[in-house]
Order: C-alpha cells, then structure tokens, then sequence
C-alpha cells in the first residue's frame, strides 16, 4: 500500500515532455559554448539525476530526465549566437539544478 501511494504521488508530480516544455523556465542563459559541449558538461553535471534523453532538432535540442512517461527536468539549448539555455523543471527545489547549468553555461 505504501509504494502505491509513493508511486501515485509521484505520478502526480511529473508530467510528459510537451506539458514540460509549455511552462515557463525556471532559468533562461546564453552560452558561446557549443552546444555538444553544454549538452556533456550539462549532462555530467545532471549525472545523479539518471541519463537523459536527447531530442536533436535542426534549431535546438532538448534533454529530458525522468521516468517513462513521467519528466521532472527538461534543459532545452536553442541554437543562435549566442546559444540559449533554458531549464525546466517540475520540483520546488530546482536551486542545485539552475547553479550547475549557469556553471555549464560560463
């Protein structure tokens, strides 16, 4: 009964992707850095949260942690110069998260 309801409440919690990247960030910043280079250092920098999954696109990518069907996190680097660094993020405590995407992003 217990993990049942730790399950549901973490359901409840996390949302898909799309719903994700239809709120507002948490953290907007630019980089000169690649976007291969944000993508690793972000990437290790996010490593004690799982690996993400990575969508290439032709004007940005978007890396995704979470669950499934469930995303607590989504970092989306849009292509430009410079290029620009949005986090997304479902938790309240996102303090650590937005600190190490501003440290990728120097």
């Amino acid at each position: 009964m217990r993990r049942l309801i730790v399950a549901a409440a973490v359901a409840l919690a996390g949302c898909t992707t799309t719903q994700l990247q239809e709120k507002d960030p948490v953290l907007t910043t630019t980089s000169i850095k690649s976007p291969e280079a944000l993508e690793e250092c972000i990437g290790l920098a996010f490593a004690r949260t799982g690996r993400p999954s990575t969508i290439r696109g032709e004007d940005k990518r978007i890396m995704a942690w979470g669950s499934g069907a469930v995303t607590m996190l989504t970092v989306t680097i849009k292509y430009g110069a410079p290029n620009v660094i949005e986090l997304r993020s479902n938790s309240i405590n996102s303090g650590s998260w937005m600190r190490d995407v501003s440290e990728c992003a120097e």
